[in-house]
């Protein structure tokens, strides 16, 4: 093998990785559409809409607890404790959510999922459910050998440092 086509192969894995990282970002949209073809409550349906994947995932954070505090959710999800709040105030004024204060802080709220929040939390885990098995059925084709390699290859491209 030439070091020109090396060099070849190299910039189309950068481009997919690229492509992939895209397509990444964009599945928020895919995600939404999925859901709201899917979605047999037609209350439901304009919400789904107005959704985007961080809300869905602080439902999801609220609706697998009785009561949770902000705190709790940015640390369940990877989001700042004052994005949860902004996101927790959109939930509320959709209906997704309600929230009562902590007995003994009263500054303190504590959200719970409302009958229609439990319902979009259900529809966003069914739709990662489908993804999941439908992601394993076209790529069963694959060996796990190719896999590892693959796996090799986007770990030495993520640990790359111009630097070095």
């Amino acid at each position: 093998m030439t070091s020109n086509s090396k060099e070849q192969l190299i910039e189309d894995m950068k481009k997919l990785i690229n492509t992939l990282i895209d397509n990444q970002t964009s599945s928020d949209d895919k995600e939404i559409k999925w859901m709201y073809d899917h979605c047999q409550n037609d209350a439901l349906k304009p919400i789904i809409r107005k959704m985007t994947v961080l809300m869905l995932h602080v439902l999801e954070s609220i609706d697998a607890h009785e009561n949770i505090n902000c705190k709790v959710i940015s640390e369940e999800t990877n989001i700042l404790k004052g994005t949860v709040s902004k996101i927790a105030k959109k939930l509320l004024d959709l209906g997704l959510v309600t929230y009562e204060y902590q007995e003994n802080n009263k500054k303190e709220k504590l959200y719970k999922s409302t009958k229609l929040g439990s319902e979009m939390s259900i529809l966003h885990m069914n739709m990662h459910k489908v993804y999941h098995k439908a992601l394993i059925s076209h790529l069963s084709s694959f060996s796990n050998e190719d896999f590892d390699t693959t796996s090799k290859m986007i770990k030495a491209f993520l640990d790359f440092d111009i630097k070095k």
